[in-house]
Parts: C-alpha cells; structure tokens; sequence
C-alpha cells in the first residue's frame, strides 16, 4: 500500500537514488512497484500481488507513472526503465487498484491515456450504506433521523457516508461535526457556503 501526494515522484514509486549509508555518494534502488512487481514474477505459485494506491490523483500521475502508462496494460511486452535502463515487464498477476476522490480538482488532470487504462467503479454515496453501516451500532432513533438528513441533503454533500463511520452517540454525531463535517461547509473564515445553508440548518447535532 502506498499514498500518493503532491511531491511523489518517479523516483519514489519505481525506482531513484538514495543516498548511501556510509555518505559515500548515491546508489540506484528499486521502488514500491519494482519490489511488489519482482515479488509477483519470481513466486512460482502465481498467486495474486496487489498493489494498493490511495489518494491516485494527488501526485502529477503521469510523471509517477512513467512508461508504466503502456506498459501496464501491455504485460506481454517487456520495456526498459528509463533511469536504470533495464528490461522488466509487469507481471500478469499482480493487481493495483487505486482510490480518489472524483471530486477532488486535481482528479480533472486525468486525461484520455489514463483514463482508457482504467477500470473504473463508482462507490457513491448512499443513505442504505449509512444505514448498513451503523445499523445495531448508532441507536435507532438517531440513525433514522440521521439519515433523513443524508437523504435529503446528499446531492449537494462534498463528503460520502463514510465520514460517520464510528459514531455510536448523539455526542459522537455532534463530534463529527466539530472535527470534520463543518469544515466541508465553510469557507475560510468559518462562514458557511451559500450552497450549504439549509444543510447547516438541519443538522441537528450542532
């Protein structure tokens, strides 16, 4: 598992120089999908390597990338890195999956060359899934009412159900709203959005 954020880079993600520990000067070393790809071709069971990407639009997804842009879905075709300049191809039985979030300004960076490389499933936001989620855990009364107010609200939400996972009390609710919820809802200067006044308004567990 890794995350992705605004200063990963090449070097962090297949491979880069790392300084020596001796303070000899630099040594080339493989990165996260070099490691977990190499794991994946040599295990002579083939079972499946999965390589976890959260938060996939962060970083600048084609200079992290590199050549793996092709590559990836060409696993028959070996290519050659472009700082160590030595071959390798993917292996057929490794999986990665990535996470971000649709709403997210940088996910607009993504173009068509990625884009078509990527099998994408939507998880959004649902009340059922609030209800499943905290079903025998929040008290039933504050879970209806709840999500009445998820309902009613969640086309314009900027934030899914799961940010009311763990809630067990009305004072955890009230919590949520300290901690996270608010901040969704306001602007700098902790004055709420236009857009989200009657949301404000209903949540009632200020």
């Amino acid at each position: 598992e890794i995350q992705f954020h605004e200063s990963t880079s090449y070097d962090d993600f297949i491979e880069g120089f790392v300084p020596k520990p001796a303070g000899t000067g630099f040594e080339l070393v493989p990165k996260v999908f070099r490691v977990i790809n190499r794991r994946a071709l040599l295990d002579p069971s083939g079972q499946t390597y999965v390589l976890l990407i959260e938060e996939f639009t962060r970083a600048n997804v084609h200079a992290v990338l590199g050549e793996l842009i092709t590559y990836i879905e060409h696993r028959d075709r070996p290519f050659k890195l472009t700082t160590s300049q030595s071959e390798m191809t993917v292996a057929p039985n490794l999986v990665v999956l990535a996470t971000m979030n649709p709403r997210d300004k940088s996910a607009l960076t993504l173009d068509h060359a990625i884009l078509k490389r990527m099998h994408l499933v939507e998880c959004p936001s649902s009340a059922d899934r609030l209800r499943a989620m905290l079903d025998g855990k929040l008290p039933a009364d504050l879970l209806t009412q709840l999500a009445s107010w998820f309902s009613k609200h969640i086309a314009v939400l900027p934030f899914g159900h799961g940010v009311f996972d763990g809630a067990r009390s009305s004072e955890d609710l009230r919590t949520v709203w300290l901690g996270t919820i608010r901040y969704f809802l306001t602007d700098i200067t902790g004055t709420v959005k236009p857009q989200f006044q009657e949301v404000v308004q209903e949540y009632p567990w200020k």
